[in-house]
């Protein structure tokens, strides 16, 4: 029997690393090399000799294997999708070899999954991976000769192809307000996967987004708005060490956050009266507001001259925060500077730590009032008795007319100017009524149960009240 040997380096003669092909075979004249082992070399050399002895030995001629040595990826390698990666390998005897066809597979079960390219002719191929692989840490690449399939070489282990995700904005360096929405922007790479936004205030601890935690990433800009409010995400507070994250929900975690801190700053915004409101002094009106992210108490202050000037609002000088309510009298005798205007506005300010402070919109009014206190419903007057007509007036500079009728309960009352009543200076706030029919002839045979009295303004502001209930003039 006799054995066979190769060499890939040499000359034979000076090097000793035999590489043996069988160890034993019958001298028949031939022996079937298959298959040609890897890796393929420029410089090659067999040997026969005597099976177990080596004597009696003899070599070949210098010839050369033909082959792909695949380089890139050969495993380990993440690659991203979106970007551009080379394919390399080296090809012995390149005219045997010809053209190059390069396919990828997916373990496990060597998924084949599509040919990338046929008909390459160089050692490279440049592979811009599009976004259309399903994340995984087990592709490799097969490279084969289209001369000869079996002149071949693959990625000697796995190599990994993942989306990205890159957070666009906030990014760092923006100045956000709790209580305004914004818009987080994000790029996604790669099939589409759902992913998962969060928050942090000290670049320690982070919190799920309310209503963002199963998002599907697709290619291109990702938008969500998120509403910044402090009452549904409920850990949400002013920071200057703020950040947003997007990571994968499920498989392999790919993730980005913001590359610096952005800021979260707290807010008031004043919801009643925020402009065009008629308020009359003397009657209670809300003044509301939303705060979001204070923690310190605030104080209301009111303004006639559209902010040139504010004054403190009675009682409301240090108010919790999260009450975001008070209940204002409008009543001169209190806030000393209230008066008639059209052009009011509220402030709420908070009274300790960051200013945070907002004021209405735009401008609202407060007109002066006046309120009948009689008759004011259910009394009975008699014709030719005199009776007092009653009022009180806040904020009042103009004069006011004196009114009745003896029928309010028409779809459209008549009312008589009262005679002596046509303009009384204000802050009189009564006159003495004779009930004369010769005098006011409106009385002439009055007999009525349905009787009002009505004072108002005949100058400046809107004002005017009536009896709040029916009273009685007889006979």
């Amino acid at each position: 029997d006799i054995e066979y040997k190769y060499i890939t380096s040499g000359p034979p003669a000076v090097t000793s690393n035999w590489i043996e092909l069988t160890s034993s075979t019958i001298n028949d004249g031939s022996w079937t090399w298959s298959p040609i082992p890897a890796p393929p070399a420029e410089q090659a050399w067999v040997r026969i000799s005597k099976a177990g002895t080596g004597l009696g030995s003899d070599q070949g001629g210098e010839f050369s294997i033909s082959g792909l040595v695949l380089i890139a990826p050969n495993g380990g390698e993440t690659w991203v999708a979106g970007n551009t990666y080379n394919v390399d390998w080296n090809v012995i005897n390149p005219t045997e070899v010809g053209n190059v066809t390069i396919a990828l597979y997916r373990d496990p079960g060597a998924v084949f999954i599509h040919n990338l390219q046929t008909g390459v002719t160089d050692t490279f191929w440049t592979w811009t991976i599009p976004p259309v692989y399903q994340a995984s840490d087990a592709y490799y690449i097969k490279i084969h000769s289209e001369n000869d399939p079996d002149i071949f070489d693959a990625s000697d282990a796995w190599f990994e192809i993942l989306p990205t995700v890159t957070i666009v904005s906030p990014n760092g360096g923006e100045m956000w307000t709790i209580g305004t929405p914004q818009n987080i922007h994000w790029t996604h790479t790669g099939l589409a996967v759902d992913i998962k936004l969060m928050y942090t205030l000290d670049d320690i601890t982070w919190y799920d987004i309310d209503g963002a935690g199963a998002l599907t990433s697709v290619v291109g800009l990702n938008t969500f708005a998120w509403d910044l409010n402090d009452g549904v995400d409920t850990d949400l507070a002013a920071s200057t060490n703020c950040r947003v994250r997007a990571e994968t929900v499920a498989g392999p975690l790919i993730f980005d956050e913001s590359d610096a801190d952005f800021e979260l700053q707290p807010a008031i915004t004043i919801t009643q009266p925020n402009g065009g409101e008629v308020w009359t002094l003397g009657t209670p009106e809300v003044i509301a507001w939303a705060d979001y992210g204070v923690t310190n108490n605030v104080k209301l202050e009111y303004t006639l001259d559209n902010g040139a000037t504010w004054f403190n609002i009675a009682g409301a000088g240090n108010i919790a925060p999260g009450t975001n309510m008070f209940v204002w009298a409008l009543n001169p005798a209190v806030d000393t500077g209230l008066a008639t205007s059209a052009f009011c506005r509220v402030r709420v300010t908070t009274t300790a730590g960051a200013l945070v402070s907002d004021a209405s919109d735009s401008d609202f009014e407060i007109r002066p009032s006046i309120t009948v206190t009689a008759p004011n419903g259910g009394e009975t007057w008699t014709l030719g008795v005199a009776h007092h007509i009653n009022w009180t007036d806040m904020g009042l500079y103009a004069n006011v007319r004196l009114e009745y009728t003896l029928d309010a309960s028409a779809a459209v009352p008549t009312w008589y100017t009262i005679v002596g009543g046509e303009s009384i200076a204000a802050g009189i706030s009564t006159f003495n009524w004779g009930l004369n029919p010769a005098v006011d002839v409106g009385l002439v045979g009055a007999n009525s149960s349905t009787c009002r009295m009505r004072v108002f303004a005949i100058a400046g502001p809107a004002a005017v009240d009536e009896s709040d209930a029916n009273f009685t003039i007889a006979p």
